[in-house]
């Protein structure tokens, strides 16, 4: 018999399928992971993986609000932000990131709850027994994140935290897509993705200008293998990605399954970029090269041994490079900075309902940094990833 998590799978799969866009995307997860973990409501939350920063949240279950519980819910999600970003409180998406963690929960991570600020002030006078949160992170980038609430007293379980671990690739991938699929041959997009559909026996249906045109950098010779072991490894895996390197051009392709039509895959293809913090942000607050990458890792939640490793430099060096960062931005610490930079430049877009880029920030807010230079070394190989 199948193990709860490869139900889970399963089911997800089956669902995932059916999504066109972020918000069918995330109605799907939600749907399948809160029922299998028995959570009466979530907070669903898209975040730009440069910044890991909020760029969109859907409630479900008790969660729901209607326009007329609006302000108070943003009032109320401004609060947990605040709270969120305190290096000193435990359980956040940070400390899961500084712990390695892709899934966690509170009454697991704390033995008294109450002494949790969040937990005191909103989620307790809220009803909320127990909170489960899962990190959606696919290729070393980390694009979602949703708070699933219990509210019988009753807590989570370990195997409830090992079926959202299991279940968290397969979202993360989903939602990427859905975040490609939005900005296929969009002019709001430096160099968009392009779309095609493929049928059972991996023929091309439907290809989009973009695709076409991006397809045309590699060998003729090599497109149809590249589509087969694409569309081969979808089929098995109900979602993969696979990065081909050509002579004159390297590209990516994510594919998923598509629903309704027997063994067809749905595709995007893409030229491969770095996300970055928005260079925008970058321009305003006047950062060098070195002070993006030492704010990138702060708002990732990593320790200043950990970022001072990462970047081959030694902590007296990274304190230089923070107190540089600091003065320019005029905030005090880590949680300033987030503070900062969501309330100048992620709620505004946000909160207008600017739509999330795949390549990190808000679609058509900025230009997306350049792809990456094409590889002229006369040779070719593919990877799959599933």
């Amino acid at each position: 018999m199948p193990s709860r998590s490869r139900r889970v799978r399963e089911a997800l799969q089956r669902a995932l399928a059916g999504a066109t866009d972020l918000a069918g995307t995330l109605g799907a997860a939600d749907a399948v992971l809160r029922r299998a973990v028995d959570a009466q409501g979530s907070a669903w939350g898209t975040v730009d993986p440069a910044t890991t920063l909020s760029t969109s949240c859907s409630r479900f279950g008790l969660l729901e609000t209607g326009p007329g519980d609006a302000p108070a819910a943003a009032a109320r999600e401004r609060r947990l932000f605040q709270l969120e970003w305190a290096d000193d409180d435990p359980h956040t998406f940070w400390d899961l990131a500084r712990r390695g963690l892709t899934a966690a929960t509170l009454r697991t991570a704390v033995s008294a709850p109450r002494s949790v600020r969040r937990y005191e002030e909103l989620l307790e006078p809220a009803g909320v027994h127990d909170e489960l949160r899962v990190r959606f992170a696919v290729d070393g980038e980390q694009w979602a994140t949703v708070i699933l609430y219990r509210f019988e007293e009753r807590p989570f379980t370990p195997d409830d935290v090992a079926v959202a671990d299991a279940a968290a690739p397969m979202v993360a991938r989903a939602i990427r897509m859905a975040l490609l699929r939005a900005v296929c041959d969009s002019p709001e997009v430096h160099a968009p993705p392009g779309s095609l559909i493929l049928d059972q026996d991996d023929r091309v249906l439907v290809s989009s200008a973009a695709a076409e045109e991006l397809l045309a950098a590699l060998p003729e010779r090599q497109i149809s293998t590249v589509l087969t072991n694409l569309a081969t490894a979808t089929r098995a895996k109900g979602a993969a990605s696979l990065t081909v390197t050509g002579s004159t051009a390297v590209l990516a392709l994510h594919a998923s399954a598509v629903k309704g039509m027997d063994g067809a895959v749905a595709a995007v293809v893409e030229r491969p970029r770095t996300i970055e913090l928005s260079p925008l942000i970058m321009r305003t607050l006047g950062f060098t090269r070195r002070e993006r990458e030492v704010a990138e890792g702060l708002l990732h939640g990593t320790s200043r041994t950990q970022l001072a490793r990462r970047l081959c430099m030694t902590e007296h060096t990274l304190g230089d490079h923070l107190q540089n960062l600091y003065r320019k931005a005029g905030v005090a610490g880590r949680a300033e900075l987030a503070a900062l930079l969501y309330g100048h430049h992620y709620e505004p877009p946000r909160s207008a309902g600017v739509p999330p880029s795949p390549y990190g920030y808000f679609v058509g807010l900025d230009v997306a940094p350049a792809p990456h230079a094409s590889q002229a070394t006369g040779t070719s190989h593919s990877r799959v990833r599933t």
